[in-house]
């Protein structure tokens, strides 16, 4: 009698691009992200309670006492570019309320040992409102956006950067296309060790502390 034969896979979350994947984290192992900001009693672990897919995700949180407005969280991930200098961060994000944070901001940043060449999008939930980082360094407002995250579906978030030629591609925010095309990044000085950082800041708006839940991951040569 013959035996029938099963075996578990596993299924690369849902990624409306494509690309070469570079790092995945569905933080069903590990977290592979550190925490950095205003310090103190902050969350920043596993959370089997909620997953995009999966059956856990990375939960982080602001200080729980002696809590402020602009209490911060930043959490970061080093690596190193790919050899085409192209790259695309892709995750989901969710929060109990938006209300709480006064920003949330997604970094791209690339540091040659003598400048860093970075790319962020921040996003105002009061407005709602969302910029991007020029290359003098201040912040551009972009139009026609105003598409408030609610509390209830995972998000998704993309930001693709071509750092070979120092320029935005384009970014993803759920259903939306931003266009960044030919637009230069932010490059100022900023001598240190040669990498790349990813990152997602946000900051809370009230004396009261502020979440952020992250799932799947994905960096892409793309």
């Amino acid at each position: 009698m013959s035996q029938e034969y099963t075996r578990d896979v596993t299924i690369l979350g849902q990624l409306p691009i494509s690309g070469k994947v570079l790092f995945r984290n569905d933080f069903l192992h590990h977290i592979g992200f550190v925490e950095s900001g205003t310090g103190g009693d902050t969350i920043f672990e596993l959370d089997p309670s909620q997953a995009f897919q999966g059956s856990q995700s990375l939960i982080t949180k602001t200080r729980t006492t002696g809590e402020a407005v602009d209490d911060q969280m930043n959490i970061i991930l080093s690596t190193h570019l790919p050899p085409s200098k192209q790259v695309t961060i892709a995750h989901r994000f969710l929060s109990p309320s938006f209300d709480a944070h006064r920003f949330l901001q997604f970094d791209l940043s690339f540091y040659d040992g003598t400048n860093v060449h970075q790319g962020f999008i921040k996003y105002i939930h009061d407005t709602p409102q969302l910029t991007y980082v020029n290359s003098g360094g201040t912040e551009t407002v972009i139009t026609a956006f105003d598409h408030a995250f609610n509390t209830t579906p995972w998000h998704f978030f993309a930001l693709s950067v071509d750092f070979a030629n120092n320029l935005y591609k384009y970014a993803i925010i759920d259903e939306f296309l931003i266009s960044l095309a030919n637009i230069p990044l932010y490059t100022p000085l900023n001598p240190g060790e040669v990498r790349m950082d990813t990152s997602i800041i946000y900051a809370a708006d009230a004396a009261a502390a502020c979440q952020l839940s992250l799932d799947e991951v994905a960096i892409l040569e793309a």
